[in-house]
C-alpha cells in the first residue's frame, strides 16, 4: 500500500504542477489579470493539494506522525499570512504570490524528505521573513523618494562586502560573511537587491552627464570585493544583472556584446588566477576522470538525475544523501531523483513564467525607475536559477549557488523573500496610480461630455429662437432674459396656448442655468 501511494504520489504531483503552469500561461494573456480571481483561487486550491500529496506521501512512507501534524501547521500559519496579505494589499500581484507559495510549498516537501528538522527550521525562517517583508509594500507606498538615494545603496553595499572581505571567515576557501555579536552575516544576498537599486536609480536620472561611467565604476567595485573574497558566484550574478540593466537602459545591442567579450575575458583570468575555478572547469569538463574525489559532487549529482527516470522513483525512495550539500547546491538533483525529471522540466518552466510576469509588470509600470528595478529583479532571479540548475547537470561548472524558495539557507531565503516583498510593494504603488489615473481620465471625459452637451442645448436654443422670431437670435454677448422677453411679447398677440408653450420654455431655461451652475462648482471642485 506504502509503495502504491508512493508511486501513484510522482504521478500527481507531476499533473497538479501541470495544470497549476496552465493556468500561469492563461494568466499571461489576459489584459486585465488583476480582475480574474477565481483563477487564482483556483491555484491557490493547487498549491494546496500539491502540497498535501507530497506531506500525506511522507506520512505513509515513513509512519512519522509528525509530518501529519507540520503539514497542517505549514497550512495554517502560512496561509494566515497570506490573508493578512490579501487583505492589506488589494491591489498585489495574486500570481506573483501564488508562485512564491508553490515554490515553498515545493521547498517544504523535498527538505521534509531529506531531514525534518531541515523543513522545520525552512518554515521558521519562511515565517519569520515572510511577516518583517509584509511592512515593505507599504514603506514603498509611503515614500516617493527611492529613486534619490542612488549613492546610498552603493555605500551601503561596498561597506558590507569590505567588511567580508578585510573580516570574514573562510569558509569553503571563500569569504562569505562576518560575524557580529557570534552572529553570522552574509550580506551579498541582500546586497543583489541594493545593487539593482542603484544601477537602476543612476540608469534612469537622464540629468547626470556621465551615468553609465558612474553605474559601471560602482559595480566594479561591487565585483573586485567579491573576486578577493572568492565569491565567484555572486560576482557572476552581479555582472550579467547589471549588464541586462544597461542594456534594457539604452536598448544598444553592443552593450550585450562587449559585456559577454568583457565576461569572457574575466572567466579566463580567474581560471588562471584561483585554483578551485581550475578544479570545477576540469570537473566540468570530465566528471568522470576522478569520480572519488574532486568530481563526487557532480557524478553523484548526475547519477541521482539519471536515475530518477521520467517520474521519478517517488519520496523516500531514492538515495540523495549521496550527493554532499544536498540540501543547498544540489537540491534540484534530489529532486529529479525522486519526483522525475518531468516534474524538474515543469519547475524550471515555473522559474520561467515567473520571470516573465515579473518582466510583465515592468512593462507595464510607468516609472521607469521602477521598470529597471522589476527588470533588475527577474535578471538576478534567472541568473541564480541558471547558475543552480546548470551547474548540477553540468552545463555549466559549478558556482555554489542555492535554488531561490527550495534551497535550503537561510540568507539565501530571506533575501528572496524580501526580493519579492519588494516586487509586490512597486507592484502595487504603480496600480494604484494607474486605478487613479483612469479615475480622472473618466471624471474629464464626463465634463468633455457635459461641455458638449450644454453646447447642443445652446443651439437647440438658438434654432428655437429663430424659429419663433425670425429676427432674434442668441450670440455672443446677448442676453438670455431679453430673448425670452422678445419672444414672449411677440407670442402673447397670438393664442393662448402659445403662452403656455413659452412658460414651459421659460422653466426650461431656468433648469438649464441651475444645471450649469452646479456643473461649474463641480468643475471649480475638481480642480
Amino acid at each position: 500500500m506504502a509503495n502504491y501511494i508512493s508511486e501513484t504520489s510522482s504521478y500527481s504531483m507531476v499533473i497538479i504542477m501541470a495544470v497549476f503552469l496552465l493556468s500561469n500561461v492563461f494568466v499571461l494573456f489576459l489584459k486585465e489579470p488583476e480582475k480574474h480571481k477565481h483563477i487564482y483561487y483556483f491555484q491557490t486550491l493547487l498549491a494546496i493539494g500539491f502540497h498535501a500529496v507530497g506531506y500525506i506521501t511522507l506520512y505513509v512512507r515513513s509512519d512519522d506522525i509528525r509530518y501529519f501534524f507540520f503539514f497542517a501547521f505549514q497550512e495554517l500559519i502560512l496561509f494566515a499570512l497570506v490573508l493578512v496579505f490579501h487583505t492589506i494589499y488589494r491591489h498585489m500581484s495574486h500570481l506573483l504570490l501564488n508562485n512564491t507559495v508553490m515554490l515553498l510549498f515545493t521547498g517544504f516537501v523535498i527538505l521534509g524528505r531529506l531531514a525534518f528538522d531541515n523543513a522545520v527550521r525552512q518554515f521558521i525562517i519562511t515565517i519569520v521573513a515572510f511577516a518583517v517583508s509584509m511592512v515593505l509594500p507599504w514603506f514603498i507606498l509611503k515614500f516617493n523618494k527611492l529613486e534619490k538615494l542612488t549613492y546610498l545603496y552603493a555605500g551601503i553595499g561596498i561597506f558590507l562586502l569590505g567588511a567580508v572581505w578585510l573580516t570574514g571567515a573562510v569558509t569553503n576557501g571563500s569569504k562569505l560573511a562576518f560575524r557580529i555579536f557570534d552572529m553570522s552575516f552574509q550580506p551579498s544576498e541582500f546586497i543583489k537587491i541594493s545593487l539593482v537599486f542603484f544601477n537602476a536609480a543612476i540608469l534612469s536620472n537622464r540629468k547626470v552627464k556621465f551615468r553609465y561611467v558612474i553605474s559601471a565604476l560602482f559595480t566594479l567595485i561591487h565585483v573586485l570585493l567579491l573576486v578577493l573574497s572568492k565569491d565567484l558566484g555572486s560576482a557572476c550574478i552581479y555582472c550579467i544583472t547589471y549588464l541586462f540593466m544597461v542594456f534594457l537602459a539604452n536598448r544598444n545591442v553592443l552593450t550585450l556584446i562587449g559585456g559577454a567579450l568583457a565576461g569572457a575575458s574575466a572567466s579566463v583570468a580567474a581560471y588562471k588566477m584561483f585554483s578551485h575555478v581550475r578544479v570545477r572547469v576540469q570537473t566540468w569538463l570530465d566528471p568522470w576522470a576522478d569520480m572519488d574525489n574532486t568530481s563526487y559532487q557532480l557524478s553523484q549529482s548526475l547519477f541521482a538525475i539519471g536515475t530518477g527516470g521520467w517520474f521519478g522513483m517517488g519520496l523516500l525512495q531514492g538515495n540523495p544523501f549521496s550527493i554532499p550539500y544536498v540540501n543547498e547546491d544540489f537540491v534540484f538533483s534530489a529532486i529529479a531523483e525522486e519526483l522525475g525529471v518531468a516534474f524538474s522540466i515543469l519547475l524550471i518552466i515555473l522559474y520561467m513564467l515567473i520571470i516573465l510576469h515579473i518582466l510583465r509588470m515592468a512593462v507595464r509600470v510607468k516609472s521607469e525607475f521602477h521598470g529597471l528595478v522589476l527588470a533588475g529583479c527577474a535578471i538576478t532571479l534567472a541568473v541564480q536559477v541558471f547558475l543552480t540548475i546548470g551547474g548540477g547537470s553540468r552545463f555549466i561548472p559549478l558556482t555554489g549557488v542555492t535554488l531561490p524558495l527550495i534551497s535550503m539557507g537561510g540568507r539565501s531565503l530571506r533575501a528572496t523573500i524580501l526580493m519579492f516583498s519588494i516586487l509586490h510593494g512597486i507592484y502595487i504603488k504603480e496600480f494604484t496610480d494607474y486605478d487613479l489615473e483612469e479615475a480622472e481620465d473618466e471624471d474629464d471625459t464626463d465634463e468633455d461630455e457635459n461641455l458638449s452637451e450644454e453646447d447642443d442645448m445652446d443651439t437647440a436654443v438658438e434654432e428655437t429662437l429663430k424659429e419663433d422670431d425670425g429676427v432674434v437670435s442668441v450670440t455672443e454677448g446677448f442676453n438670455e432674459q431679453d430673448a425670452i422677453n422678445t419672444v414672449l411679447v411677440a407670442d402673447r398677440s397670438e393664442t393662448e396656448e402659445p403662452l403656455k408653450h413659452d412658460v414651459a420654455f421659460d422653466s426650461h431655461f431656468s433648469e438649464e442655468r441651475y444645471e450649469d451652475e452646479e456643473f461649474q462648482g463641480n468643475f471649480r471642485k475638481n480642480l
